[in-house]
């Protein structure tokens, strides 16, 4: 069963992969709701996986659905009938969502003054991986900017 300190372990590692969901069942399925999966871009029209979401034909259409949203990086869902699409004997009927899992996009400030103390906060939040320039030592403090990634004092107004 994958964990949510597996996932962030994922995420951390900048591979490329998806996080794909069943995110509601009916009638007769191989998993329920809660099942996860991650599938990796490794380079196959499949892809590698970690934890399952049900085998057979569904994991397989799941698979080719999530390299595709890698590809696009973008979220999808999706519901399939199990027996009508896949030719599946279960019967039912399962909702997923596919997530594409990136590690955080890095956001560059110059400038470390109040207007930048309140953008760092807000990126952090945001899930951006923030990084302050500023020529003035004194404002790179990881005191001041607890959710920064990095300081560097080599930035120079004139060099603009």
């Amino acid at each position: 069963m994958l964990t949510q300190q597996r996932i962030a372990e994922v995420v951390a590692s900048n591979r490329q992969a998806a996080l794909c969901i069943v995110t509601e069942t009916s009638g007769s399925t191989p998993r329920k709701a809660g099942a996860k999966m991650i599938v990796y871009a490794d380079g196959t029209d499949l892809g590698a996986i970690e934890g399952t979401v049900g085998g057979g034909a569904f994991e397989h259409e799941v698979r080719k659905r999530a390299i595709k949203s890698l590809a696009q990086a973008r979220p999808c869902h999706f519901k399939i009938a199990l027996t009508n699409e896949l030719g599946m004997c279960c019967g039912g009927q399962m909702t997923v969502y596919i997530e594409p899992l990136r590690h955080k996009q890095p956001l560059i400030l110059f400038g470390a003054g109040h207007i930048a103390l309140s953008l760092a906060t807000f990126a952090s939040h945001s899930g951006f991986e923030v990084h302050l320039s500023d020529c003035r030592n004194e404002l790179l403090q990881p005191e001041r900017f607890p959710f920064a990634s990095s300081f560097s004092a080599h930035f120079e107004p004139s060099d603009l």
